[in-house]
C-alpha cells in the first residue's frame, strides 16, 4: 500500500515537471493580464543646449554647478619713507642763530650742542606726524637726554624724549602728542652732545582691494519633456553628484512646467503616467563658500508591452438614422482596462443622404432666371424624416435674355481734326427687351490728325569754334497749315531741336603716342608716363586718370606740358598693389575735350611683371615663362579687345586663407569691360619647384588655386588639380580676377618608429591599463552586463579572434596625415607620418543573446600614437555604450543599455514564447575612432556600425536550459517504468 502511494506521488511530481516545461513551448493566448517592462532614462548634462537654465547662474563644467563670482575685499597698506634735514640752525641763549645744516647732514662733521645753553632748529623735507621717528647719530661728552619741542624750551618729555649714554651710537625718538603735523622741530639736550647725522622716518597709508571668489546663491536647471511611447508608470528617481555641504533640491512636472511637485533623491514615485510626459528640475543653493555639483539624474519607468488599441466598430445604419457602436482591441490584449464608456451605444448616422441638385428654368425677357432643388436620392419617401425633406431655398440669378453684338464705326477724319464714332447692334436686342443695358451707345466725336507736319531746318548758322551750328529757320514739307489753317499745324518751336554738331579744326586733337617707364614698379616708386598729343599747341591741359580693379584706389594726375607732349609722374606710394588702367582727359583752348584710353601699369613687388595681349577671335593664350605662369581664356564669341595679365611675388591684398601657406605666386587678369561678359572659361596653370616647396614649407599634394572675392574680402578655393609629376597646379574658372596658390604646411622629417612596427604596448588586457571592464573609461552606469562584470577583457582575446572572421573585420586606416601632424605641433615626428589604426569589430553586431560584445584595436601605422579616443554617433547611442582600453592597442567593449529579450520580464498566464520568436530591432550609427599624439588628434575615421537588439514584449522569450531536457527525459522514462511495474504486479497478484 505504501509502495503504491510512493509510486503515485512520484507520478504526480513528474507530470508537474513536464507541465512546467510545456509552459515554455506551447503558445497560448492571453487571459487578460498586461506585461510591463522596466526602462531607465538618464540625463547626463553632456549637451547644455538640451536644458533650460540661466547661464549667469549655472555653469556646465564636469557636471552642473553654480557660477563662481569674483569679490574684492578692501584693505589698507602702509609704506615707510625716509626724509632728510633740509635746514638746521643753532640758537644760543642770546637767541642768535647759526646755520649748521652741513654738519648734521654729513657724517664725521660734528655739531656740538652745549646742553641747556643751545637749541637746534631742524627742518625736514616732509611733514611729520605722531608715530614718525627722528634718528640721531651722536658722540656724547656725557650721558643725558634729548627731547623734541616745537618752539622755545620745553619741559620733559616734550613731544618725544630719549636718553643717551657716553657711547657713540644711534638714538631714535618717536613723536607723540603733536597737536598737528609739522616739518620743523627744536632739539633740546640737558648736557653737552656732538650731533653727527640726523634724519627722520615717516609712514604713509594707502587703500587697495584683495580679490577673492564666491558662488552665486542659487540657480536652477530644467530638462525638456520626456515622452516615451507606451509609458504607464513613473517609478524611481535618482540623482548623482556632490553636495559640498551645500543644498540640492528636486521637483518634477507632468504638465510641461505649469506646476511642479517636490521629490527626494532615491524615492519611488509610483506615479501613473496619465499625461505620458515628465520633466525634471534641480535647484542648486550655496552659502557662497562652495557649490553643489550635479553629475546626472535618472528616472525609471514602466511600459505596458501589450497596450490596448480600441478601434470603433459600427453596425448597419438603421432607417431611423442610428447605428450600434462597439469597440474591438486591435492588439487583442484581451483586457478591458481602457474600454471606452460609449461601448454598445447607438450613435447618429445617415441611412439616406439627400443629394440636392439645382435645376434651372429658362431666362426671362427681364434678364432674370429662377432655380429650385430636387433630391436625386429620393430619401424622404423611404425614411419619412423631416431632416431628409429640407431642400435649399429657391434662388434667382441675373441672366442675359439677349446679348447685344455691338460694332463701332468711324467717319473719315475731317479738316478740323475731328471724326464721329457711332455703334450698331446686329442682334437688335433693345427692340425685344426694352432694357437700357441692351441699347447701343450714342455717337462720340473724337480728335484725329487730318495732316501731320514734317518739319525740317531750312537754314543754318556758320559752325562755331565749339563745333556746333544753330538752325535759323524751319519748313513743313507736307504744307499742313495751308490745308487745315489750324494753329497746331504751324511751327511753335525755336529751332534749337535742329541744332547739330559740326567739325571745327580746333577740336581735332588725339593721342598720337605714349611711353610708360617702368611698366611695373614696387609700391613707393614713381612711374613716368609721357603722352604725345596731336594739335599740341591748342591743348590747354591734360589729366591722366588711373583706375584699379576691385577696391583699389583711383588716381588723377595733372600733366606737365612739354614740347608736343604731356608728362605725368604717378606716385605709387598712395596706391594699393594691383593693375591700373589709364586714360588721358585733355582739353583745348576752345573748351573741347576728349578721353583717350591708352594702357596699364602694375604696382607690386620687385619681381612682378605685366603683359598686354590683344584679343582677336575666341581664344587668348598668355605665358610668363619667367614666372612659370600661363593663362588661357576662351570666349563665347569672337571679340576684339585687350587683356592685361600681371604676376606678383606678394599678395596685393592683406588677407590670406586661414591656416594656409602662400607659394608667393599670384596672377591678376583684367580684360576690357567690353569683352568681359563674353568670357567662357579661364584656365590658369602655375608651375612650382621642389626648392620653392622646401623654402615655403608646403605640402605639394595640398596645393590649390584660390580667387580673391572683392565683395566678401575672402580668398575662395577653386576646384584645382595638382600634377605631382609635371610640378604644376591648374584650375579652370569662369571669370577673370586675382588668383593665388596656397597649400597646407608640410611635416618635418620623421625618426624610425618605436618597436619596429609603430605599435605601443602589448595585446594583453593588463598592458593596456584596463584590467577589467570596471576599470575602463565609461564603464560606470553603462547598464547591466550579464555574467561578465568581473571578467578580464584580456581573457577574451582568443575568443574575439574566433568570433570575428577576417571577411567581417573593419579596417579603420586613416592613411597619410602629413597636414594634421604638422598642424598639431608634431614637427618632430617627420613628414609623411602614417598614424593608421586597425579595428577588429564586425560592422553588423547581434546582441539578442548577449548583453555585450568585445572587439580589439591596434596601431598599424609607421608612427605610433599615444592613445585612442572612441565615440559612438547616431541612433545606436540610444541602445549601446562603449568602454575601451587606454593606450595605442587593446580591447573595446560594447554594452547593451537595456536587459535582453531573453530575460523573463513578466509571465502572462498561459503565454509561452520560444527564443526564435523574439522580436528584434536594428539600430544604426557610426563609431568615430581618433588617434591622439601629444593630446592632439592626428587621425580620425568614421566607421559604420549596426547593432541588433532583442526587444521585450508580452510573454518575453525564455531559453530552456539543457539540464531541463535531461530532467524531462528522465521523468518520461520513470513514468513508463512505473506503468510496466504496476502491470507486472497486477499479473502476479492474479496469479496467486
Amino acid at each position: 500500500m505504501v509502495g503504491s502511494r510512493l509510486h503515485n506521488l512520484f507520478f504526480i511530481v513528474c507530470v508537474s515537471i513536464i507541465g512546467f516545461l510545456m509552459f515554455f513551448f506551447i503558445k497560448v493566448s492571453f487571459t487578460g493580464y498586461g506585461v510591463y517592462e522596466e526602462n531607465l532614462k538618464t540625463w547626463d548634462f553632456s549637451q547644455p543646449a538640451d536644458y533650460s537654465f540661466d547661464a549667469l547662474l549655472i555653469n556646465f563644467s564636469s557636471g552642473v554647478r553654480l557660477q563662481s563670482v569674483t569679490i574684492m575685499t578692501p584693505a589698507t597698506g602702509v609704506t615707510t619713507n625716509r626724509t632728510s634735514v633740509t635746514a638746521a640752525y643753532k640758537i644760543d641763549d642770546d637767541n642768535e642763530s647759526e646755520l649748521v645744516t652741513g654738519k648734521v647732514t654729513a657724517l664725521d662733521d660734528l655739531y656740538v650742542n652745549n646742553g641747556k645753553d643751545d637749541l637746534l632748529n631742524v627742518s625736514f623735507g616732509s611733514l611729520l606726524n605722531n608715530g614718525d621717528n627722528l634718528s640721531f647719530y651722536i658722540d656724547p661728552s656725557k650721558a643725558g637726554k634729548i627731547r623734541i619741542c616745537l618752539s622755545g624750551s620745553c619741559a620733559s618729555p616734550g613731544y618725544g624724549e630719549a636718553s643717551f649714554s657716553k657711547s657713540t651710537g644711534w638714538v631714535s625718538i618717536r613723536l607723540s602728542s603733536l597737536p598737528s603735523g609739522s616739518s620743523s622741530f627744536l632739539i633740546d639736550t640737558d648736557s653737552s652732545v656732538k650731533f653727527d647725522y640726523i634724519y627722520s622716518n615717516y609712514t604713509d597709508s594707502y587703500n587697495y582691494s584683495v580679490p577673492g571668489s564666491s558662488y552665486t546663491g542659487s540657480g536652477e536647471i530644467e530638462t525638456a519633456d520626456f515622452s516615451p511611447s507606451g509609458v504607464s508608470m513613473w517609478n524611481v528617481f535618482n540623482a548623482y553628484g556632490t553636495m559640498n555641504q551645500q543644498t540640492l533640491a528636486y521637483s518634477y512636472s507632468t504638465d510641461s512646467g505649469v506646476s511642479w511637485v517636490s521629490i527626494s533623491n532615491g524615492s519611488n514615485m509610483s506615479l501613473p503616467a496619465s499625461s505620458g510626459k515628465i520633466r525634471l528640475k534641480a535647484a542648486l543653493s550655496s552659502d557662497g563658500t562652495s557649490t553643489p555639483v550635479l553629475s546626472s539624474m535618472s528616472i525609471s519607468y514602466s511600459r505596458l508591452l501589450c497596450s490596448e488599441d480600441w478601434r470603433a466598430v459600427y453596425g448597419t445604419c438603421l432607417v431611423n438614422d442610428s447605428r450600434l457602436k462597439t469597440y474591438s482591441d486591435a492588439n487583442n490584449c484581451r483586457t478591458s482596462d481602457g474600454l471606452p464608456s460609449d461601448n454598445s451605444t447607438y450613435v447618429q448616422c445617415d441611412y439616406c443622404t439627400p443629394s440636392w441638385a439645382e435645376l434651372n428654368r429658362s431666362c426671362l425677357v427681364n434678364d432674370t432666371l429662377f432655380s429650385y432643388f430636387s433630391d436625386t436620392n429620393s430619401c424622404f419617401p423611404f425614411t419619412g424624416l423631416a431632416s431628409d425633406n429640407n431642400p435649399p431655398a429657391n434662388k434667382s440669378y441675373a441672366c442675359d435674355y439677349c446679348t447685344p453684338h455691338i460694332a463701332f464705326f468711324n467717319t473719315s477724319c475731317r479738316a478740323d481734326d475731328t471724326l464721329v464714332m457711332y455703334a450698331n447692334d446686329s442682334n437688335g436686342c433693345y427692340s425685344f427687351t426694352g432694357i437700357a443695358s441692351d441699347n447701343v451707345p450714342g455717337n462720340v466725336t473724337l480728335g484725329c490728325d487730318y495732316c501731320t507736319p514734317s518739319w525740317a531746318c531750312s537754314s543754318y548758322s556758320s559752325c562755331s569754334i565749339a563745333g556746333r551750328r544753330a538752325c535759323t529757320g524751319a519748313v513743313d514739307v507736307k504744307s499742313c497749315y495751308q490745308l487745315t489753317g489750324l494753329l497746331a499745324d504751324s511751327y511753335q518751336g525755336n529751332y534749337s531741336e535742329f541744332d547739330s554738331q559740326c567739325f571745327n579744326e580746333a577740336a581735332s586733337f588725339m593721342v598720337a603716342g605714349f611711353d610708360i617707364a617702368p611698366r611695373s614698379a614696387e609700391s613707393g616708386k614713381n612711374i613716368t608716363v609721357v603722352v604725345k598729343i596731336s594739335d599740341m599747341p591748342k591743348v590747354s591741359s591734360a589729366f591722366l586718370e588711373a583706375y584699379g580693379s576691385g577696391r583699389m584706389k583711383a588716381l588723377s594726375v595733372q600733366g606737365m606740358a612739354g614740347n608736343s607732349t604731356f608728362r605725368f609722374i604717378i606716385p605709387t606710394s598712395s596706391l594699393n598693389k594691383g593693375i591700373y588702367t589709364m586714360r588721358v582727359n585733355a582739353s583745348d583752348y576752345y573748351n573741347n575735350s576728349a578721353l583717350f584710353d591708352i594702357d596699364a601699369f602694375a604696382v607690386s613687388g620687385s619681381l612682378s611683371s605685366l603683359m598686354k595681349s590683344a584679343v582677336e577671335g575666341k581664344n587668348l593664350i598668355s605665358n610668363d615663362a619667367e614666372r612659370k605662369v600661363s593663362t588661357s581664356i576662351n570666349f563665347s564669341k569672337s571679340v576684339n579687345g585687350t587683356v592685361f595679365v600681371a604676376t606678383y611675388n606678394e599678395s596685393t591684398k592683406n588677407e590670406t586663407p586661414a591656416s594656409k601657406k602662400q607659394l608667393h605666386k599670384y596672377v591678376e587678369i583684367i580684360p576690357d569691360e567690353s569683352i568681359r561678359p563674353s568670357i567662357l572659361a579661364v584656365t590658369i596653370r602655375i608651375n612650382y619647384s621642389d626648392d620653392e616647396l622646401s623654402v615655403w614649407n608646403i605640402d605639394a599634394s595640398s596645393l590649390a588655386i584660390y580667387y580673391y572675392n572683392e565683395s566678401s574680402s575672402v580668398w575662395e578655393r577653386q576646384e584645382s588639380s595638382v600634377n605631382l609629376t609635371g610640378h604644376y597646379v591648374e584650375a579652370v574658372v569662369a571669370h577673370a580676377s586675382l588668383f593665388g596658390v596656397f597649400g597646407d604646411p608640410a611635416n618635418a622629417p620623421i625618426a624610425s618608429a618605436p618597436n619596429g612596427d609603430g605599435s605601443s604596448g602589448s595585446d594583453g588586457g593588463g598592458a593596456d591599463g584596463c584590467q577589467s571592464i570596471q576599470e575602463c573609461p565609461g564603464s560606470s552606469g553603462s547598464g547591466p552586463v550579464a555574467n561578465e562584470t568581473n571578467q578580464s577583457i584580456g581573457s577574451r582575446k582568443g575568443e574575439t579572434e574566433k568570433l570575428i572572421p577576417d571577411s567581417q573585420r573593419i579596417l579603420a586606416i586613416s592613411g597619410n596625415t602629413t597636414a594634421r601632424a604638422n598642424a598639431s605641433g608634431l614637427a618632430g615626428k617627420g613628414a609623411g607620418c602614417d598614424y593608421s589604426m586597425v579595428i577588429d569589430l564586425p560592422s553588423n553586431i547581434s546582441m539578442v543573446r548577449e548583453n555585450y560584445f568585445i572587439g580589439r584595436f591596434s596601431s598599424s601605422g609607421q608612427c605610433s600614437i599615444d592613445e585612442v579616443e572612441m565615440v559612438l554617433k547616431g541612433p545606436v547611442t540610444d541602445i549601446v555604450s562603449i568602454n575601451y582600453s587606454t593606450g595605442s592597442s587593446g580591447f573595446l567593449r560594447l554594452n547593451s543599455k537595456q536587459a535582453n529579450a531573453n530575460a523573463l520580464r513578466g509571465l502572462p498566464v498561459g503565454l509561452i514564447v520560444n527564443s526564435r520568436d523574439i522580436p528584434k530591432r536594428t539600430y544604426t550609427g557610426s563609431l568615430i575612432v581618433r588617434g591622439i599624439v601629444n593630446r592632439s588628434v592626428v587621425s580620425e575615421e568614421s566607421l559604420p556600425l549596426s547593432v541588433e537588439i532583442g526587444e521585450s514584449r508580452a510573454g518575453s522569450s525564455f531559453e530552456v536550459p539543457p539540464a531541463a531536457w535531461i530532467v524531462a527525459a528522465g521523468c518520461i522514462v520513470s513514468i513508463i517504468s512505473l506503468l510496466l511495474l504496476r502491470r507486472i504486479a497486477k499479473r502476479k497478484k492474479k496469479g496467486r
